[in-house]
Parts: structure tokens; sequence; C-alpha cells
């Protein structure tokens, strides 16, 4: 296989986690904000990649990782991208964004991101019987509880895109 194929191939298998499509929505954001970017971006573009990366965090710790811990050789890797990415991210738009561009209804739109991964990985689950986490594997858990744990980290996603906003709106205040 040519190693173009075999790096498409990565990247798909990849496409399952929302850490890892979190991660490259940032590095995409990130690497056009180093290239293009001539002034403070506002916080409405940043948004999507802050709240997720909150995401990544309040699922990853208290339910990820003590039902499957990081293999030996993993734990730095994983508190990159499992805690210090996403702390970074969230500093940056909380404290160098250009701040109050964001309106109360933008937390419903920012609320296609996972929606989209959830459609994704559900329907990719059907098709494989492979689901990425196992609060979202039916065989494991039942379909009223995939549903119930859709809903309710729907919920936490759209109550920090409020956070966020909130966030965005309160003046910055001087530091001493």
């Amino acid at each position: 296989m040519a190693k173009g194929a075999d790096a498409l191939t990565a990247l798909w298998g990849q496409a399952d986690y929302f850490t890892e499509t979190t991660n490259m929505l940032v590095a995409v954001l990130f690497s056009w904000l180093a290239v293009r970017a001539q002034a403070p971006v506002s916080s409405r573009a940043l948004a999507v990649a802050a709240v997720s990366e909150a995401i990544v965090m309040l699922v990853y710790w208290p339910v990820l990782y003590p039902t499957n811990p990081p293999k030996p050789g993993e734990e730095i890797a994983n508190v990159l991208i499992h805690g210090v990415v996403p702390m970074m991210v969230i500093a940056y738009c909380i404290m160098l964004a250009r701040k109050a561009t964001t309106t109360l209804s933008d937390p419903l739109r920012w609320m296609a991101y996972p929606v989209g991964y959830t459609v994704f990985i559900m329907a990719r689950g059907i098709l494989t019987g492979k689901y990425p986490y196992f609060f979202f594997n039916p065989a494991k858990v039942g379909v009223p509880m995939v549903i119930a744990d859709i809903v309710i980290i729907g919920i936490i996603y759209f109550g920090a895109g409020h956070v966020f906003v909130w966030l965005d709106r309160k003046p910055r205040q001087a530091l001493a």
C-alpha cells in the first residue's frame, strides 16, 4: 500500500475519537491563525475548538480515564492531548481572542460539530460493530443508555457553550 494510502487509513481510524477530531480541528485552526491572522481573531471563530476541548477534558478524565488508563509509555501523550492542549486552547480563547463577539444563539450553532460527530460514529458503529467509546455502544450499555449518554453530553456541550459566551462577554480585568 502506498504511503499516502497508509496515512489516509490512519487518519480514518483516528476519526473515531472525539479527542482526535477535535485536536485535528485545533491544528487546522491554529495553523490558519499562525499564517493568516493579522489581529486577534474573534472569540466566536475559536469557540467550537474551545468548547470541544472542554468536553474532551470533561468526558475523558472522570469517565474514560478510570475505565481505560493509558498504557505504559503513553502517559505523556495522554496528558498532552486530554489536558494540556485543551487548557491551552481554552486559555487562548479566553485571554487572547477578540472579546464580545459571541451571541446567545452561538452555542446552538456550535452543536453542529458534536451532532455531526455523533451521527458519524453511530452510523459507522452500526455498519462495522465498532464504537469508539463504551457509552455509545448499544451492545454494552443498551440503546436507552446510549440515547441518555448522547443527550447528557449534548447538554454539557451546550452548557459549556453558554459558559464560554458568558466569559466572552465579561469585561477583561486588568492584570495587577
